[in-house]
């Protein structure tokens, strides 16, 4: 596809087996849209516990208290559970994103391939999307919680502002 280039910050990847930048991610991690021969939509499942985990230390003594009712509430209506303290969070990152068009239908496809499969690692996923990014629409219909925050680019004794084109801009969460 030759969407990446539509998308400021869009990386060059090298996907070629053995190679160093998505480290335990094989072929097998990906999952593609296709109509009529061609690639309509790809999207990269990379669980990284291997390298890199997340561990929920403690909770406040009101979340203490209040997570026993968060989790019955989002177990009802299909939200994102929180693990008791000390636990280690089970999630997926979705990446190396690429949709023709930016079509959220197209994504939209994507993610219920991926969540209907059955042995994928992680119980939740996260994926980073620019808020002005079309595909964000592909979410509705999904329990998901969305985080916001703000990204810098920093230059040397030049505008870098100077070379900016409008979004949407490509956020990669599994490399940060």
């Amino acid at each position: 596809l030759s969407e990446g280039k539509k998308k400021q910050f869009f990386p060059a990847y090298d996907l070629r087996p053995g190679s160093s930048h998505f480290p335990g991610l094989s072929a097998s991690d990906f999952f593609f849209i296709r109509e009529g021969g061609r690639i309509k939509g790809m999207c990269g499942v990379w669980n990284q516990k291997q390298f890199k985990r997340t561990r929920l230390v403690s909770y406040s003594p009101f979340m203490r208290i209040v997570r026993p009712f968060y989790n019955a509430f989002s177990w009802i209506r299909g939200g994102i559970l929180l693990p008791r303290a000390g636990e280690i969070l089970d999630y997926s990152f979705l990446h190396c994103i690429l949709i023709e068009q930016n079509d959220p239908a197209v994504l939209s496809s994507l993610l219920s391939a991926i969540f209907a499969a059955e042995d994928l690692p992680g119980c939740y996923f996260l994926l980073g999307l620019d808020a002005q990014d079309p595909l964000a629409a592909a979410a509705k219909g999904i329990p998901y919680r969305a985080f916001h925050g703000l990204h810098f680019l920093v230059g040397g004794a030049e505008d870098p502002r100077g070379n900016l084109r409008a979004g949407p801009f490509y956020l990669e969460a599994a490399r940060i």
